[in-house]
């Protein structure tokens, strides 16, 4: 029972630090798109929208592929 609890929290620890560097870039990106659109005035704003909205159609295309409406 303990060897399993072990190895369990052990694989949330790893999957944990392998995440990690891909959760920073996601912050850095966000932050540099985020002053691009700040320096960009309103062009700037359109842009995230364009990129949110990329990114719903994207994983909506994705889900669909897995799991059909019909």
């Amino acid at each position: 029972m303990m060897k399993t609890v072990l190895n369990k929290t052990l694989l949330t620890v790893a999957a944990g630090l392998l995440v990690l560097p891909f959760a920073a870039f996601a912050l850095l990106a966000g932050e540099r798109a985020l002053a691009v659109a700040a320096s960009a005035g309103a062009d700037g704003n359109w842009l995230v929208v364009a990129l949110a909205i990329a990114g719903v159609l994207a994983r909506s295309w994705h889900g669909l592929s897995k799991h059909p409406v019909l």
